[in-house]
């Protein structure tokens, strides 16, 4: 069965439908504050300024068009959305939407900005050389970019914030999956292929932060929010892996044994390599048996081997 969607065009609306029938959007008009970024959204749903409020200066693309909760009417289509007041940030949960089987998808975006200095697609952050503005992905069910296909994927290294000439654009978006579909995948390879329904994943619940900050903060602004809302964080030796030290140093790529690894921890010293790394350690990827030519001892000779590059700072 085909059903032919009318695309949303509007540039700025904070959240977009794909839907059977869609007329128009209205909404009332708000604004939302953190300490350093003020959101303002007109009455048609629309993102209608980004101000920075240490300079007062306005990161709205010109032309492109309290906390609780916005009700957006999409035609006969009724949205709710959760927004959030915090500090350093706003987000923004989608909590309902009724009737739910006239959508199939939702998109957060594009939210349009006049920034274009630098657009970080795959992180969705932007800035030029004061100010940085963001939007981070909350669950799993969101994705950074466009809703471009039927598939749900995106192939590109990242489309969360898109260069445009008049600026760049803030973009996410989630799927209703538990509904049996058919789409082309892989590129449009592999053609009306059946998808498995995910029971009870629909896009309900998705959720976005939008922040704005002092460029040199942005990157402990997405370590904060992350943590706020309970993200996966990795950390190396207590610090988040995205401000440790120790990211981006180099490490000793060599397929050591119980016997080398002495002679090999001595290179390693010698190159201030932080580690160690074996490519091929394992004699099956499949129940993970260490290589008896590498590792005479087992998993006791490898122990053997941790212990001994610890002993040294090498890992």
């Amino acid at each position: 069965m085909n059903i032919h969607r009318l695309k949303l065009q509007a540039l700025n609306w904070l959240v977009a439908f794909s839907v059977a029938l869609i007329t128009q959007v209205s909404v009332s008009a708000a604004s939302f504050k953190t300490d350093h970024l003020q959101v303002s959204i007109n009455d048609l749903g629309q993102v209608a300024a980004f101000v920075d409020l240490g300079s007062g200066k306005s990161y709205s693309a010109d032309g492109q068009a309290s906390a609780g909760q916005m009700t957006l009417l999409y035609g006969t289509v009724q949205a709710v959305v959760k927004v959030g007041e915090l500090s350093q940030y706003l987000s923004f949960e989608l909590v309902s939407v009724d009737p739910l089987e006239k959508a199939d998808r939702v998109q957060w975006g594009p939210i349009a900005t006049s920034i274009n200095h630098t657009v970080g697609e795959t992180i969705g952050v932007v800035r030029d050389e004061d100010f940085a503005l963001g939007i981070q992905v909350l669950n799993v069910k969101t994705l950074g970019g466009p809703a471009e296909n039927e598939e749900g994927r995106d192939v590109s290294r990242g489309k969360t914030a898109i260069s445009m000439p008049w600026g760049s654009t803030l973009q996410a978006y989630s799927i209703d999956r538990s509904r049996p579909r058919y789409a082309s995948v892989w590129g449009g390879h592999y053609p009306n292929m059946p998808i498995p329904v995910i029971e009870g994943e629909t896009y309900i619940g998705s959720k976005i932060a939008l922040f704005g900050c002092p460029v040199d903060e942005a990157l402990t602004r997405i370590g904060e929010i992350g943590e706020e809302e309970g993200l996966p964080r990795q950390e190396f030796d207590g610090i988040w892996s995205r401000q440790s030290p120790l990211t981006g140093r180099s490490y000793l790529i060599v397929e050591f044994t119980e016997s080398t690894l002495p002679e090999i921890l001595e290179y390693a010293e010698r190159g201030y390599f932080y580690s160690v790394y074996h490519g091929h350690p394992f004699k099956t990827w499949g129940h993970y048996q260490l290589r008896p030519d590498h590792f005479p001892n087992g998993v006791e000779g490898m122990k053997a081997c941790v212990e001994a590059a610890s002993a040294k700072g090498i890992r």
